[in-house]
């Protein structure tokens, strides 16, 4: 089984609005209300692959009511823990006319003391039954930046590998716990290497120098541009179709969720970054994170061309890339 954890998730309301400008009043073309959090979003998407999957968190007040009755309705097997708080309300706006996505987005509700030892006891058991674990998302208010540390560690007692997917402080402080696998985008590539990273080459020292940390695979999301995967032996490249997108969140989200599960079924990196990248650009094409279809997910990964980039031993870097 895989777990997700969304410890900061979001009911989060997509717009459509054509011409969207600040300080202008303007019609709204299409509306949808969806359950969301990066883990959610992994767990969506592992759903429609047919793998099992379990997603816990936090959720609280009314929002988070009606997000448990939506991953009811979607069949997503969901174990939260109830907060006091009022779980967040995010807005995405997206403007056809320009091709643009406006993300707005609440800190979250504060999670005491008695919740976060009720989750732990919560995510003692389920680690007992799984074989991947994804950390994804912010941390709330009240959580201590180095949380998902402590979980890994736990995880990795009980032999699960895990996944950090998260940022600033939380994603920084967990790195020093050496997850099995790490998904960041270029931004936080950046955070992690305290500067701006202009060269592809330099991005790639920073991912060599996190694989010499112990993590075994860094899968850097880099938008249209598609994704750099690492291990120990190789750097592969994929580059997604050309395809129309309505709504890129949730895509990298998508690309940890084929990868993982390619690797739960004992299959190779290629394929499993074939599959990834698959998932990631089948969700760019639909209104709302992780709602890619199975058939689009299969046409993208006849289509999507893997190149091997480097070939290296475990004290060689790349010079080029």
């Amino acid at each position: 089984m895989i777990a997700t954890v969304t410890l900061n998730p979001s009911l989060d309301r997509i717009v459509s609005v054509g011409g969207f400008s600040v300080g202008a009043t303007l019609a709204v073309s299409d509306t949808r209300q969806v359950a969301g959090g990066k883990g959610i979003n992994v767990a969506r998407v592992i759903k429609v692959l047919g793998g099992e999957v379990i997603a816990t968190g936090f959720l609280g007040g009314p929002t988070g009511e009606l997000m448990e009755r939506k991953l009811k309705e979607e069949g997503l097997r969901a174990e939260f823990v109830k907060i006091k708080e009022n779980t967040r309300n995010n807005l995405t706006i997206l403007d056809p006319t320009s091709k643009t996505q406006t993300h707005l987005m609440e800190p979250g509700p504060k999670v005491d003391m008695r919740e976060l030892s009720e989750f732990m006891g919560k995510f003692k058991k389920i680690m007992m039954r799984s074989k991947f674990l994804v950390l994804a998302g912010s941390l709330p208010p009240g959580v201590r930046q180095n949380f998902y540390a402590e979980l890994i560690q736990l995880a990795k007692g009980e032999g699960v590998r895990t996944v950090l997917d998260s940022r600033g402080e939380a994603l920084l402080e967990g790195l020093k716990a050496s997850p099995f696998m790490v998904k960041p985008n270029r931004k936080e590539l950046e955070e992690i290497a305290g500067k701006k990273l202009r060269r592809r080459k330099d991005m790639i020292k920073v991912i060599r120098s996190l694989l010499d940390k112990g993590i075994k695979i860094v899968a850097l999301s880099l938008g249209r541009q598609g994704a750099v995967v690492a291990s120990n032996e190789r750097i592969w490249s994929a580059s997604p179709p050309q395809v129309k997108v309505v709504n890129s969140v949730g895509s990298g989200d998508a690309l940890v969720a084929g990868l993982i599960y390619s690797l739960t079924k004992g299959r190779g990196m290629e394929e499993a970054i074939r599959l990834g990248m698959a998932c990631a650009t089948a969700n760019a094409i639909v209104s709302g994170a992780g709602f890619c279809g199975k058939e689009a997910i299969k046409k993208f990964y006849h289509r999507m061309p893997i190149g091997l980039e480097h070939k290296y031993g475990p004290s060689l870097l790349p010079e080029e890339a």
